[in-house]
Parts: C-alpha cells; structure tokens; sequence
C-alpha cells in the first residue's frame, strides 16, 4: 500500500489536516484527514475523523468545495450584517 502526502496544515497546535493519495488493492484513493499529537510521542497519529473517497470522486468534490468557498462569503458578510443590526 502506497501513500503520498499531498498537503498538509496545521488546525491548532495539537492537530493537522493532511490530504493524501493512496492505493489499496489495486484501487486509488483520496484521503482527507485530522492527524493529532498522542501524549509522549513525536509523530502524529491518524484519527479516525476523515473522510477516504475513491480518485473518481475527487472532481466532484472539488466543484462542493468551490461552491462552499463562494457560499461562505455571502454567509460570512450576511452574519456580520445581522450581528450589527441585532
């Protein structure tokens, strides 16, 4: 079984988010998932808070988060503008 870290980054100081690639019995898959930090140890562990989809979903997706991305500026703004008002 092959892995290859695709990108990572930190969610606070004890976690990170890693987004894979992997093969598992001849099929590819894309693998987003929190790591966190175990007490007494130097390497972080996978938890089980993930989410593992084969490649053919990946464009999929891809075109869910562009929409989230677009939607959470008009959320972002529309919040802002109610907390002023209330």
């Amino acid at each position: 079984m092959e892995t290859i870290l695709v990108h990572s980054f930190q969610k606070n100081e004890d976690e990170e988010i890693r987004l894979t690639l992997r093969e598992y019995k001849n099929r590819h898959y894309f693998d987003l998932r929190l790591y966190f930090q175990p007490e007494n140890q130097r390497e972080m562990a996978p938890s089980k808070k993930g989410l593992t989809l084969a490649l053919e979903f990946l464009p999929e997706l891809k075109r869910g988060l562009i929409k989230v991305e677009e939607e959470a500026r008009t959320f972002v703004a529309r919040v802002k503008q109610v907390s002023h008002e209330g």
